[in-house]
C-alpha cells in the first residue's frame, strides 16, 4: 500500500513538475518586431576602424570624479593567487562617440582579445537577428525545425523564442562551483556535453511548460547556435565575422567551437575592449551602424523587453534579484511587483547590459551617451543586498556592478 501510494505522490509531483504549476492564464503570445526603442536615442557618431578619441572634460565629465573611478578600477587588495579584491583587466568608457578613457592591467593591452563569459550571449543575440533579417528565421518557430534533437512530441512546443529568453523549461543546472556534481553546465563545456553542446541540453526534460518559466541558461544559447546553422549552410563558419565582426569593423575576434562544430554562443567568445563597445554603440542606436541597418527593426526593441515569464513566480531568490532579464540583455528596471528596486540605483533608468562570469560586462546608458566596458577575474564581489551571503560589505574592497554604475554616472557633470 505504501508503495502504491508513493508510486502516486511521484507522478503527481512529476506532473506538477510538467506543467510547472503555472497559472492557466499565463499568456505567451508570438513576438510581433515593433519599431520604437525604449529609451531616446541619442545622436549618432560616425565610428571608423578605431575610435575617436576625446579627454573626459571635453566630454562634460568631472576630473576629480574620473580619478574617483579610475582609483576603483585599478585598486588592488590581494594578490593574483588569492584572487580578492577588485582584479580589472580592462576598461573603456565612450561619451558622445568618443574613447575619454581607457585602462589596462594585469598584463592586458588595448590589442588583447579577452574572454567575454557570458556576454557572449548577448553577441548571439545580434547573430539571431541577422538570421531574422537576411536568411528568413522566425523566432515564432518550433526549435525543432532547426534543431533535430527537439523534434520529438514532448519537445517540440520549445519556440526558438524561449530559447531567446531563456524559458525553453529544458531542466538545465546552470549552478558552477557550488554544486559541480549536478552542473549541467559544467558538464556542458567540460565534460560529456562538449563534444556537441546543444544535443547535450536538448536531451534534457522538460522541468515546465515551454515558455513560462524563466531560468538562466547557457545550454539555451548554445541550441540557438545549432539553429543558426540550417540557415547559413556552408556560410555558418565564417557567420559571426560576414555578419557582425565585418560590418562593425571588430579586429582579433576569437569564437571557440565545441567538437560538433558549433560556435559556443553561450561563453567562448573573446573580444577587444574596445570592439566589445561596438556591439553596445550598435544596440543604443537601434541596431542601425554608421547609417547602415545590421539588425532588423525593432529587433533591440524586442531584445531588451524583460522576460514575461520571468515575473511568473511568486518569489525571486537573493541572486536572482538583480537579472531583469530580456533576451540575452539585462535591464535596470527592477520588479515592483515583488518589491525589488532596481539592480543599479545609481544609473539612470534606461541603463541596460550584456553580462558575464567574474566581472564581464558590457553597460550602454543612451541618456549620458555612454558605453562602458568592464572586462575583470573577480572571484568575490562587493555586497548588493543587505541579506546577500559570501559577498564583501566594503565597496571600496571588491568588485560590484551597482557600484561601477553609481561612479561611472558620477563622472557626469550635473
Amino acid at each position: 500500500m505504501k508503495q502504491k501510494l508513493f508510486a502516486v505522490m511521484m507522478i503527481s509531483m512529476f506532473a506538477l513538475l510538467q506543467c510547472g504549476g503555472e497559472p492557466s492564464d499565463f499568456e505567451d503570445p508570438d513576438i510581433k518586431l515593433t519599431a520604437g526603442l525604449p529609451f531616446k536615442e541619442p545622436p549618432a557618431h560616425i565610428v571608423g576602424a578605431t575610435w575617436p578619441r576625446s579627454t573626459p572634460e571635453q566630454e562634460g565629465l568631472d576630473s576629480a570624479a574620473v580619478e574617483r573611478l579610475r582609483a576603483y578600477l585599478l585598486s588592488r587588495q590581494g594578490d593574483d593567487e588569492n584572487r580578492q579584491g577588485v582584479r580589472t583587466n580592462a576598461f573603456v568608457l565612450i561619451r558622445n562617440g568618443k574613447i575619454v578613457m581607457e585602462e589596462y592591467a594585469r598584463g592586458y593591452t588595448s590589442e588583447t582579445a579577452m574572454l567575454t563569459w557570458s556576454v557572449s550571449k548577448s553577441i548571439t543575440n545580434a547573430l539571431v537577428g541577422r538570421a531574422v533579417m537576411n536568411r528568413g528565421l522566425n523566432i515564432n518557430d518550433s526549435a525543432s525545425v532547426c534543431v533535430p534533437a527537439l523534434d520529438r512530441e514532448s519537445h517540440r512546443s520549445v519556440l526558438v523564442r524561449h530559447l531567446l529568453q531563456m524559458s525553453s523549461s529544458l531542466a538545465f543546472d546552470e549552478s558552477y562551483e557550488a554544486s559541480p556534481v549536478f552542473s549541467s553546465v559544467i558538464a556542458m563545456l567540460y565534460t560529456r556535453g562538449r563534444a556537441d553542446m546543444s544535443k547535450f541540453t536538448a536531451s534534457l526534460d522538460l522541468a515546465h511548460k515551454a515558455g513560462t518559466h524563466w531560468n538562466y541558461s547557457s545550454g539555451d544559447s548554445n541550441i540557438v547556435m545549432e539553429c543558426l546553422k540550417k540557415y547559413y549552410g556552408n556560410d555558418y563558419n565564417n557567420m559571426p565575422w560576414t555578419e557582425l565582426f565585418d560590418p562593425l569593423q571588430i579586429q582579433n575576434a576569437v569564437w571557440e567551437r565545441d567538437g560538433a562544430g558549433t560556435f559556443v554562443g553561450s561563453s567562448y567568445l573573446y573580444l577587444r575592449a574596445t570592439d566589445l563597445a561596438r556591439i553596445g554603440y550598435l544596440y543604443m542606436h537601434d541596431g542601425v551602424w554608421n547609417g547602415k541597418r545590421l539588425l532588423p527593426e525593432g529587433w533591440v526593441n524586442y531584445s531588451l523587453t524583460v522576460v514575461p515569464a520571468y515575473y511568473n513566480r511568486k518569489t525571486i531568490s537573493v541572486s536572482e534579484r538583480a537579472d531583469n532579464p530580456t533576451a540575452y540583455w539585462y535591464r535596470n528596471v527592477g520588479n515592483s511587483k515583488m518589491n525589488i528596486e532596481k539592480p543599479w540605483p545609481g544609473a539612470p533608468d534606461d541603463a541596460f547590459a550584456a553580462l558575464g562570469h567574474w566581472g564581464k560586462g558590457l553597460w550602454v546608458i543612451p541618456s549620458l551617451d555612454m558605453v562602458v566596458v568592464r572586462l575583470g577575474d573577480d572571484r568575490r564581489y562587493g555586497c548588493r543586498w543587505p541579506d546577500e551571503k559570501n559577498c564583501e560589505a566594503d565597496q571600496d574592497k571588491a568588485y560590484s556592478k551597482h557600484h561601477l554604475l553609481k561612479l561611472v554616472t558620477e563622472t557626469v557633470k550635473k
